[in-house]
């Protein structure tokens, strides 16, 4: 079931709940925002190490989502929180139900709300997240550092 667009921030509210998220390679906001992702992995021949590079392609909507697939949600499991109170926040980080999936969250403290959940399909489980001078920082399971600007998640960087 669809829902309407009035309808959308409680379906992500009610989704998030119960621990599902949009399975798209993107970041989507509380208010029903997405900002698609582009995820290149670079690989270094000589040292055998990868690069990756996350970078913001397109804005749409979950409504818009969902106007061409019934069922984009995907159930993730949480593997680390912290709390930031400075900013009134809840940050979770995760993974999706394949094994290279992950994802990291914003939630309001006071009432559980999502704020943002970033999720990406080949980022490998994000098993730790923390805030270091005033940024969210995730590390996945192949010990690559994904740190997230709070008020601009989709400005990600990646290093390893």
């Amino acid at each position: 079931m669809r829902p309407m667009s009035g309808d959308v921030r409680s379906e992500i509210q009610r989704r998030w709940q119960s621990s599902e998220v949009l399975q798209i390679d993107g970041i989507l906001f509380g208010a029903g925002e997405l900002i698609l992702m582009d995820y290149t992995v670079v690989m270094d021949s000589g040292t055998k190490q990868e690069d990756v590079f996350v970078s913001p392609i397109a804005r749409s909507s979950l409504q818009s989502v969902l106007e061409f697939n019934d069922d984009p949600w995907v159930s993730v499991t949480s593997l680390g929180s912290c709390e930031w109170p400075e900013r009134g926040e809840r940050l979770f980080c995760g993974e999706g139900s394949m094994g290279n999936e992950g994802f990291v969250a914003s939630c309001a403290t006071s009432s559980g709300q999502l704020r943002w959940v970033a999720f990406f399909t080949r980022s490998n489980p994000f098993l730790s997240v923390r805030v270091v001078d005033g940024f969210i920082v995730a590390t996945s399971s192949h010990w690559k550092t994904w740190s997230f600007p709070p008020e601009h998640p989709e400005r990600v960087r990646v290093e390893r």
